[in-house]
């Protein structure tokens, strides 16, 4: 949305229900499918999908440095390279799952499991 008219822009139908994160690339969505989207934040346009996580029940999504990182409702964090879209990583961090999309502050991931325990990562 322009924010001195408050027009949109563009808009897209690439996001889910969960969360969008922004970076210096553009604009971090995941679709209900399961792909994970790096949107143009001036026209809205894919720049790169990842499609290696579909049927994992993603929740959101958060950039830390240089990765976009996905969380699913079984408790494992995803790592994307945010330059190209290209799969990094995956670790099994909680075994009773996710229900909140990570958080990045202060150069830590943040990101709370279902039973309440809430985690901060480094990478």
């Amino acid at each position: 949305i322009d924010g001195p008219s408050g027009r949109p822009m563009w808009q897209s139908d690439h996001g889910g229900i969960g969360g969008m994160a922004v970076s210096p690339y553009g604009v971090l969505v995941s679709s209900p499918a399961g792909t994970v989207y790096m949107l143009d934040r001036n026209s809205g346009a894919a720049l790169w999908s990842q499609p290696v996580l579909a049927r994992r029940s993603l929740i959101g999504a958060a950039v830390q440095g240089d990765y976009a990182v996905v969380g699913d409702i079984e408790g494992y964090l995803h790592w994307i390279n945010v330059d190209d879209g290209r799969f990094v990583a995956q670790q099994k961090v909680d075994s009773s799952g996710f229900l909140t999309e990570p958080v990045s502050a202060d150069g830590k991931l943040l990101i709370q499991a279902k039973d309440g325990t809430l985690y901060s990562i480094t990478r």
